[in-house]
Formats: C-alpha cells, structure tokens, sequence
C-alpha cells in the first residue's frame, strides 16, 4: 500500500574522520548542510511518507529549523542519538508512526542517494521482503607522513 513507509536518517556523528569538531550533518556542501541533500531525496521519494532524523541532542534544535526553511516536509520528529549506531536507529524506529509498515534507514553523512534509487529499492523490497543497497568496495589509497 502506497504512504506507508518511514525512513530513519541517523546522523548523529561527530565527524571525526572528516576532521571536523560538528556534526557531519551540518558540514557544508554545495552552500547547504549535508544533511539537506539527503533529505531532499527522501522528501522527492514519492513512497516516503515520513522522516525522522536522528542527531545529536545539542543539533535537534537548529536542524528543525534547517528542515522547516528548506521545505522538508516529510520530517516528523528530530530525536537525539545513542551511543551507538544501533542505538539511534532503533530511537528512530520508535518515533517513526505506527501505520509505518516498511521502513527505510539511510545515514545521513551520504548524500548520493536519489529518489529514484529510493523508489527502486521501496519497490523491491515490496517484492522480496527486505533489499539492502550498496555500492561495489573501492581501494583506498592513503598518504602518512611521520606524525601518522
């Protein structure tokens, strides 16, 4: 049944690996916080009926404010992180409603995602039950000098 599906969006990191002190989430991208991008995707999904983003309970404020100017109307509820990854996803989980049957859970720090690979993967988890998406592992090369 179309309107039935939730997204979850952890995006309660600190950012360390990108060498920031903020939330990953609020790092710019293209003049806007990175978690704007990967919203909009969610909010362009036709199958999404609600989002509810998980984040750091000092950004809960300033990301609804985020939401509301760029139009994210899908965005039901900002609850604050756990501790760890499956900790926030399951606070998530709970706030999502409960006429919530399919859920889809998309981090927050990546924002490549489209509506359309979004609606493709509805699509075939409808069909087989459950579908994860994920891109093919790359090689990562990396430059150390003395101080590691």
């Amino acid at each position: 049944m179309a309107g039935d599906v939730g997204a979850v969006v952890p995006a309660a990191g600190r950012g360390q690996r990108l060498g920031t002190r903020r939330s990953k989430a609020l790092v710019g991208l293209q003049g806007r916080p990175l978690i704007v991008h990967t919203l909009r995707a969610l909010q362009a999904a036709p199958s999404i009926r609600w989002i509810v983003l998980v984040a750091r309970p000092t950004d809960r404020a300033r990301l609804w404010r985020i939401a509301r100017s760029a139009g994210l109307t899908k965005v039901v509820a900002i609850v604050a992180g756990a501790s760890s990854r499956a900790g926030s996803v399951t606070r998530g989980l709970a706030a999502l409603p409960e006429r919530a049957m399919w859920v889809v859970i998309h981090d927050g720090a990546r924002p490549c995602v489209s509506a359309r690979l979004i609606e493709t993967t509805v699509r075939q988890a409808r069909r087989y039950g459950a579908v994860a998406c994920g891109l093919p592992a790359a090689l990562t090369v990396k430059a150390v000098d003395r101080g590691g």
